[in-house]
């Protein structure tokens, strides 16, 4: 059965550090928000085309569906904090006879922070803290219907492997 992997944490808490890992390490397919953005804005900013969210995530959504129903585990590297969203991707999946798991990288808000502060200094992740702010204030937290993979944010790549191993077991 084709499984979903909706990442879910704040901004810096290692959401794609993990995803990348996984991706890697179990064979899956990644689909990164971040990284598509950049592909299609190497040359420019994104924020002067309006609604190049939805650009985006139209466009993962579409991959998703076509991994999917062709039987590829896919981890949907996008900011999955909101039930709506999450539950609108279980739609799909379900839709394709795939599971959904959501993988939270639980990582303290300061440390989150800290890293997305970081980030911004090497990378093209702007974000000021208003936004920062907002998309911590609006997460929502998977509820008892969701199921769950709690990987430890601070630990080290090898220790998240095995413990999303470990989680990932006892659901197979």
């Amino acid at each position: 059965m084709a499984t979903l992997f909706l990442m879910y944490g704040y901004p810096g808490s290692g959401k794609s550090t993990v995803a990348r890992q996984l991706t890697a390490v179990n064979g899956f397919r990644r689909l990164s928000y971040d990284e598509l953005r950049g592909r299609l804005w190497s040359d420019g900013d994104p924020h002067e085309v309006p609604g190049y969210q939805g650009i985006v995530i139209a466009a993962l959504d579409y991959a998703a569906e076509q991994l999917l129903a062709a039987g590829v585990p896919v981890v949907y590297d996008v900011n999955n904090n909101q039930r709506q969203q999450r539950a609108a991707m279980g739609v799909l999946a379900e839709r394709l006879q795939a599971r959904v798991i959501v993988v939270w990288v639980q990582t303290p808000l300061a440390v989150a922070r800290q890293r997305q502060s970081n980030r911004q200094l090497t990378e093209n992740h702007r974000m000021t803290a208003a936004k920062y702010q907002h998309l911590v204030d609006t997460m929502e937290p998977p509820v008892q219907t969701e199921t769950v993979i709690k990987i430890n944010g601070q630990q080290s790549i090898d220790e998240q492997l095995a413990a999303f191993a470990q989680q990932w077991s006892r659901l197979i």
